[in-house]
């Protein structure tokens, strides 16, 4: 058996662990030596081929901290609400529920970086490949809002939805509950000449029918959510280009979610 000394307020305030003459410092998921140095790899390093698996958060230990070699991504609550990023342009978008970001409010945050990568980023955390944010803006007349798809080929613009006050019945003409959406492309391909995706939950089923596709005043919507580039006095324009986007932003993806806020 080695001889083991240690001593917790040498070097970063690391265990010191002299074994076979080599002195090591246990830093939770990696062991550094007294330069400074990383001498043994990330646990996830093999999925992350493009960052060096001894370059610890990413090259930038100034802004992130990530003591146990955990994810790294952008969180978002289930609300629509952006929580924190690690700083990495990597397109893994996390959903964290309210317990976990009520705990994260409570800390000191000289430490957010640390919550990020070791509480945010664990079991509470669900991974999603693709996020489409719609934050509305109410008037009299018709439902106004802004989106941001988040995720690779992400993007942003306007939506469009019928007036009055959200419902979960059928054939009413009105909009959508807020809340959180399941999405996907519709199976039987484009509608109204461009491409759609279904939007439902479990108290606004699939066979209601409610699609995100092409069209620009409220004459198009009939429940639905219409979405274009840009947006003027009766609804919004460039319908096409915008649902032409979002089969791109939809290519390759089969986990995006929805919230309306």
């Amino acid at each position: 058996m080695s001889n083991v000394e240690t001593n917790d307020y040498l070097y970063g305030g690391k265990e010191l662990q002299q074994r076979f003459g080599v002195n090591l410092y246990d830093s939770g998921a990696r062991f550094q030596s007294n330069t400074g140095a990383f001498t043994s790899p990330d646990p996830l390093a093999e999925k992350y081929y493009s960052i060096s698996p001894y370059a610890y958060c990413a090259g930038n230990p100034v802004n992130l901290v990530d003591p146990e070699g955990e994810n790294a991504g952008d969180c978002y609550s289930y609300g629509g609400e952006y929580i924190a990023s690690d700083g990495l342009v990597d397109n893994r978008i996390y959903l964290i529920d309210n317990q976990t970001i009520a705990e994260y409010n409570t800390l000191d945050q000289r430490f957010v970086s640390f919550e990020i990568n070791y509480m945010v980023l664990n079991e509470n955390a669900k991974e999603v490949d693709g996020l489409i944010i719609i934050s509305r803006d109410n008037d009299d007349s018709i439902t106004k809002g802004k989106f941001q798809a988040i995720g690779e080929n992400g993007f942003g613009g306007y939506t469009l939805e019928p007036s009055g006050e959200p419902t979960t019945e059928s054939n009413k003409n009105k909009p959508i509950p807020t809340g959180y959406y399941d999405t996907e492309p519709r199976a039987e391909g484009d509608y109204a000449g461009g491409f759609a995706f279904r939007i439902y939950n479990e108290i606004v089923p699939k066979s209601r029918g409610i699609l995100g596709h092409i069209g620009n005043t409220t004459s198009n919507t009939k429940g639905c959510v219409l979405f274009g580039m840009s947006r003027n006095s009766s609804g919004v324009s460039q319908s096409a280009n915008a649902m032409e986007n979002y089969r791109q932003f939809f290519n390759g993806k089969s986990n995006v979610k929805l919230i309306i806020r």
